[in-house]
């Protein structure tokens, strides 16, 4: 959907792109009250390259970069926000 936007509306000079966060992988206070499985999130954390969860600032950051001038010809992306994730392993689940 981001790519068919994008499609559609650039040459309106609207640009489309999109920050992916996982819910569990933000520390947030969002996931405090989830009663998620400890030992599920310590092996979430054992496959981020990074060694940490993202934070509500990570996010943030690329929000603002995308909606910045130095964003000014990236359209049509999906960014994820995963420290690692998504690259390491192409099923965040397996």
């Amino acid at each position: 959907m981001v790519r068919m936007l994008a499609v559609e509306w650039g040459p309106k000079n609207i640009r489309i792109n999109a920050v992916a966060p996982g819910r569990l992988l933000i520390d947030s206070p969002s996931r405090a009250g989830t009663g998620s499985n400890e030992a599920y999130l310590a092996n979430m954390l054992s496959k981020i390259s990074l060694g940490r969860f993202a934070s509500v600032e990570d996010v943030a950051a690329i929000a603002a970069f995308l909606a910045g001038a130095k964003a000014s010809s990236m359209i049509g992306q999906i960014i994820p926000v995963d420290g690692g994730l998504s690259a390491a392993s192409p099923c965040y689940f397996c």
